[in-house]
């Protein structure tokens, strides 16, 4: 699922969104959040400080309240978000068919096949 939802984002951004989040499921109320500036991704892990930041796994504005882990506001630069996020995806799909090449056809490995052809 981390591979998928770091293709989302990065989708969301070349789609002219400048912010995202997305709740890492792992664990009860925990986020990782992107927001875009000019040529710099900035990302956080936070926590909600609220029971309602726990309905949603993904959002594109800023709703919620969240209390932020040290370090804080990582910048790195956009195009080397967008390399790494690409390379580690196909390596990803390629390792997965290696191992099992009808695991492919599952939803998830399609989604990621997808959205790592639509960005390439």
């Amino acid at each position: 699922r981390w591979v998928d939802d770091l293709l989302k984002v990065l989708w969301l951004f070349e789609n002219g969104e400048v912010y995202t989040a997305f709740r890492m499921t792992e664990y009860d109320n925990r986020w990782l959040e992107f927001y875009r500036k000019q040529n710099i991704v900035v990302v956080n892990e936070a926590r909600g400080v609220d029971k309602a930041s726990t309905m949603n796994t993904f959002i594109t504005k800023p709703i919620y309240s969240f209390l932020y882990y040290e370090p804080a506001n990582c910048e790195v630069q956009y195009a080397t978000y967008r390399e790494v996020v690409l390379k580690c995806a196909q390596k990803f799909i390629r390792e997965i068919s290696s191992l099992n090449p009808q695991l492919n056809h599952t939803q998830i490995i399609s989604s990621i096949s997808n959205k790592t052809q639509q960005l390439l």
